[in-house]
């Protein structure tokens, strides 16, 4: 095992505008958005210069990272560290721990939902389901909204004019900073990948399934499992799950030597319905003027595409003739993940309680008017 190493970045906080439709300005580190994946074997330290050149304030939070010995770098205004000033800068130091999958985010002025950013990969000098993939992909989706969180979206979703704490419905999903059907992922002459999904939505959850093929999970919020198949999965907020898949088990019906083959199958990402009590269809955004030309309107279903060529070639089937169709999920949606077991517990059978702790969570309207959650 080699010595712990230290790991410098240097993250640029700026506004960008990637997308023509749009004149929203987004929130980037590095002027992309996600921001640049950060990486580091478990144990190293992390030297993480963050050069704030924005007009307000700014932090990031390590969503993962355990931080024993260093909580004045979380991140968290208010609790451990003061907001770093317009022009200013601050260098985030600590222990790269645990391994696995974790993201940075804003943590302040709702900056994390307008864009900012990325995914953390903390290695382990011995991965225990390393055998099982040649190459990895990260898949980090998020919900998109076509007015600025600060300026329109939390002035209406936090205020007397929405008393009921309503969830403001997304004006599309975005992963990897695309819209659906414009994200290809080619194989790039591999059979087995490594696929490290993250929920950075602010306000959604998502189904999420691979057209043909079983999806073998081998990580859930930086455990390790013992791999185990899904068809689907269900991935809320923070949340970061880790499969593989193999393509020689993809089902013959999409295979390049199948009556019905194609050099192309499609990703998805199904936003649960169930989160937003409103009629999607007929929906209009009480905050939101839809000045844009796109998107115009919330599709719950989000398309990539991951091209078995690698020509990058859209599917030659329609994303309803999939088969079979992939089904939505039902609340409760984290079946799927009852069956994980850590990778050197699998035979670990969790104890009887011996005390219990009942907590009371509930929603009402403040004094000022404002839907609040009281525990």
């Amino acid at each position: 095992m080699s010595d712990a190493a230290t790991v410098y970045q240097t993250l640029y906080i700026d506004k960008v505008y990637p997308y023509p439709q749009s004149s929203k300005p987004v929130i980037s580190a590095n002027y992309s958005s996600p921001g640049p994946v950060i990486e580091a074997y478990q144990g190293d330290t992390l030297v993480i210069r963050v050069i704030n050149r924005l007009n307000v304030s700014t932090t990031l939070h390590w969503h993962g990272m355990f931080q024993i010995g260093t909580p004045d770098m979380d991140g968290a205004v208010g609790a451990t560290q003061c907001p770093i000033p317009a022009g200013r800068e601050f260098t985030y130091t600590f222990k790269a721990d645990p391994a696995g999958t974790a993201w940075y985010h804003g943590h302040w002025l709702e900056q994390y939902t307008d864009g900012l950013y990325g995914p953390i990969i903390i290695r382990r000098q011995v991965e225990p389901n390393r055998a099982q993939y040649d190459r990895e992909q990260v898949l980090m989706v998020t919900d998109w909204y076509n007015e600025p969180a600060r300026s329109k979206l939390s002035r209406w979703y936090l205020s007397t004019n929405n008393p009921d704490g309503v969830e403001p419905l997304p004006d599309a999903i975005a992963v990897n900073g695309k819209f659906s059907q414009s994200l290809f992922i080619p194989v790039s002459g591999t059979s087995r990948i490594r696929f490290r999904v993250i929920n950075g939505a602010s306000l959604s959850m998502y189904k999420f399934s691979i057209d043909g093929l079983p999806l073998h999970i081998i990580e859930l919020d930086q455990i390790d499992t013992a791999p185990y198949n899904v068809s689907s999965f269900v991935i809320n907020v923070a949340q970061r799950v880790s499969f593989y898949i193999d393509l020689r088990e993809l089902d013959p019906i999409y295979s390049q030597s199948g009556s019905s083959s194609t050099n192309s199958i499609f990703i998805r990402f199904q936003a649960m319905t169930e989160m937003y009590p409103v009629d999607i269809l007929n929906y209009n955004s009480p905050y939101d003027i839809q000045r844009y030309a796109y998107p115009t309107f919330f599709n719950p279903l989000y398309l990539a595409i991951l091209s078995l060529d690698s020509t990058n070639a859209t599917p030659t089937y329609q994303p309803r003739d999939a088969n079979p169709m992939p089904q939505m999920a039902s609340l409760p949606s984290d079946s799927n993940m009852l069956a994980a077991r850590p990778f050197n517990l699998t035979n670990y059978i969790v104890p009887n309680p011996t005390h219990y702790l009942n907590l009371v969570v509930k929603f009402a309207v403040d004094s000022k008017g404002i839907n609040r959650g009281y525990m």
